[in-house]
């Protein structure tokens, strides 16, 4: 379940700078298309922040969100440091944009990274113009997940 967030005010700072820096990563986003440019900043345990922007391709499939470009990024780079916070935004500034949230691709990926640390990763999404959502942990965010643990189940 998520908590609608008005403002980042009412946050602990680091959600200002993740914010600061996924919008501006956005101007990175490749999305000609669909002309909807999102961007994603995380934070690693030791403070280290990874960012993401959508790359789209004319082959839709191919195409690629800002949260996973910045997931796998992060465990590429820092493979034993947990993803504690990440931010999502789009570039619209629109009134009638509502607060957007992680494709389902997405959300698997960011329960997996979680799953592989055993630890949460709070996740806020969201403009200025639309609010926020906040997410206490990925399984708030993708409820009845199917995560390694399941594939230990099937094993024989």
């Amino acid at each position: 379940m998520s908590k609608k967030i008005e403002s980042l005010a009412i946050l602990p700072r680091v959600w200002d700078i993740l914010s600061e820096k996924a919008t501006k990563v956005c101007e990175n986003a490749y999305a000609p298309y669909s002309k909807y440019k999102v961007g994603c900043a995380l934070e690693l345990e030791d403070g280290t922040i990874v960012t993401g922007a959508n790359q789209e391709n004319a082959s839709y499939p191919l195409s690629m969100c800002a949260e996973r470009v910045a997931v796998f990024s992060a465990k590429s780079q820092y493979p034993h440091l947990s993803i504690t916070k990440i931010f999502i935004t789009v570039n619209r500034h629109s009134p009638d944009v509502s607060p957007i949230a992680p494709c389902g691709a997405c959300r698997q990926v960011i329960y997996e990274a979680q799953s592989r640390q055993d630890t949460p990763i709070e996740i806020l999404s969201g403009s200025t113009s639309a609010g926020y959502h906040h997410f206490h942990s990925a399984e708030a965010l993708l409820p009845h997940p199917f995560g390694p643990q399941d594939l230990k189940k099937a094993k024989h």
